[in-house]
Protein backbone atom coordinates (compact mmCIF):
# COMPACT_ATOMS: atom_id res chain seq x y z
CA UNK A 1 0.00 0.00 0.00
CA UNK A 2 3.14 2.26 0.88
CA UNK A 3 4.16 1.67 -2.42
CA UNK A 4 0.74 2.98 -4.11
CA UNK A 5 0.58 5.60 -1.89
CA UNK A 6 4.17 7.22 -2.43
CA UNK A 7 3.35 7.24 -5.67
CA UNK A 8 0.02 9.05 -5.91
CA UNK A 9 1.26 11.66 -3.32
CA UNK A 10 4.63 12.15 -5.01
CA UNK A 11 6.29 10.93 -2.70
CA UNK A 12 8.52 8.88 -4.30
CA UNK A 13 12.05 9.80 -4.42
CA UNK A 14 12.48 9.92 -8.68
CA UNK A 15 9.50 12.55 -8.15
CA UNK A 16 11.86 14.96 -6.52
CA UNK A 17 13.90 17.45 -9.33
CA UNK A 18 17.77 17.17 -7.81
CA UNK A 19 18.55 20.67 -9.50
CA UNK A 20 16.94 22.62 -6.93
CA UNK A 21 18.30 23.38 -3.87
CA UNK A 22 18.59 20.57 -1.34
CA UNK A 23 16.53 18.31 -3.76
CA UNK A 24 19.56 15.90 -3.61
CA UNK A 25 18.85 15.64 0.20
CA UNK A 26 14.82 15.61 -0.04
CA UNK A 27 15.69 12.62 -2.54
CA UNK A 28 17.95 10.57 0.11
CA UNK A 29 15.28 11.46 3.04
CA UNK A 30 12.20 10.14 1.29
CA UNK A 31 14.25 7.10 0.16
CA UNK A 32 14.78 6.17 3.46
CA UNK A 33 11.57 7.11 4.69
CA UNK A 34 10.80 4.01 2.06
CA UNK A 35 13.69 1.98 3.79
CA UNK A 36 12.03 2.73 7.08
CA UNK A 37 8.96 1.33 5.91
CA UNK A 38 10.30 -1.72 4.34
CA UNK A 39 12.48 -2.73 7.37
CA UNK A 40 9.57 -1.98 9.96
CA UNK A 41 7.56 -4.40 8.22
CA UNK A 42 10.39 -6.50 8.02
CA UNK A 43 11.30 -6.60 11.46
CA UNK A 44 7.78 -7.02 12.64
CA UNK A 45 7.24 -10.47 10.08
CA UNK A 46 10.88 -11.92 12.00
CA UNK A 47 9.53 -10.89 15.41
CA UNK A 48 6.64 -11.61 15.43
CA UNK A 49 2.89 -9.82 15.08
CA UNK A 50 1.22 -10.90 18.26
CA UNK A 51 0.83 -7.93 21.25
CA UNK A 52 2.54 -9.03 24.44
CA UNK A 53 5.61 -11.67 22.94
CA UNK A 54 7.36 -12.88 25.24
CA UNK A 55 10.00 -14.50 23.41
CA UNK A 56 13.84 -13.54 23.56
CA UNK A 57 14.42 -11.32 20.88
CA UNK A 58 17.51 -9.43 19.41
CA UNK A 59 15.94 -6.11 19.21
CA UNK A 60 16.12 -3.56 22.69
CA UNK A 61 13.41 -1.46 23.74
CA UNK A 62 15.46 1.56 22.37
CA UNK A 63 15.55 0.39 18.63
CA UNK A 64 12.07 -0.49 19.22
CA UNK A 65 10.77 3.23 20.20
CA UNK A 66 12.75 4.43 17.58
CA UNK A 67 11.40 2.17 14.91
CA UNK A 68 7.94 2.71 16.14
CA UNK A 69 8.76 6.71 16.13
CA UNK A 70 10.11 6.42 12.69
CA UNK A 71 7.03 4.41 11.26
CA UNK A 72 5.01 6.99 12.97
CA UNK A 73 7.06 10.03 11.26
CA UNK A 74 7.01 8.03 7.64
CA UNK A 75 2.84 7.81 8.03
CA UNK A 76 2.18 11.47 9.60
CA UNK A 77 4.10 12.36 6.03
CA UNK A 78 2.08 10.69 3.91
CA UNK A 79 -1.04 11.59 6.13
CA UNK A 80 -0.29 15.24 5.86
CA UNK A 81 0.16 15.04 2.15
CA UNK A 82 -2.89 13.68 1.48
CA UNK A 83 -4.85 16.20 3.29
CA UNK A 84 -2.93 19.03 1.17
CA UNK A 85 -4.07 16.75 -1.40
CA UNK A 86 -7.81 16.82 -0.80
CA UNK A 87 -7.70 20.63 -0.05
CA UNK A 88 -7.55 20.47 3.74
CA UNK A 89 -4.44 22.03 4.59
CA UNK A 90 -6.01 22.67 8.55
CA UNK A 91 -5.56 19.30 8.86
CA UNK A 92 -1.68 18.91 8.01
CA UNK A 93 0.92 20.04 10.83
CA UNK A 94 3.11 23.24 10.01
CA UNK A 95 5.99 21.82 8.71
CA UNK A 96 4.15 19.71 5.85
CA UNK A 97 3.62 23.53 4.06
CA UNK A 98 7.53 22.65 2.70
CA UNK A 99 6.20 20.73 -0.05
CA UNK A 100 8.08 18.68 -3.17
CA UNK A 101 6.64 20.42 -5.93
CA UNK A 102 3.37 22.55 -5.24
CA UNK A 103 0.16 21.96 -6.68
CA UNK A 104 -2.32 24.90 -7.09
CA UNK A 105 -5.80 24.66 -5.81
CA UNK A 106 -7.16 24.31 -9.51
CA UNK A 107 -4.95 20.95 -10.03
CA UNK A 108 -6.25 19.24 -6.70
CA UNK A 109 -9.94 18.42 -8.33
CA UNK A 110 -8.48 17.38 -11.46
CA UNK A 111 -6.01 15.45 -9.68
CA UNK A 112 -8.14 13.67 -7.81
CA UNK A 113 -11.30 14.50 -8.80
Amino acid sequence: MWFHARDRLELHPRNVDVDEPGGEQVQQILQASWSIACMSNALRNLEGTGHGCTLPTGVTSEVAHLVVREACSVAQLVLATLDRYLGNPLAAPVWADTQIRRLRPSEWSSRWG
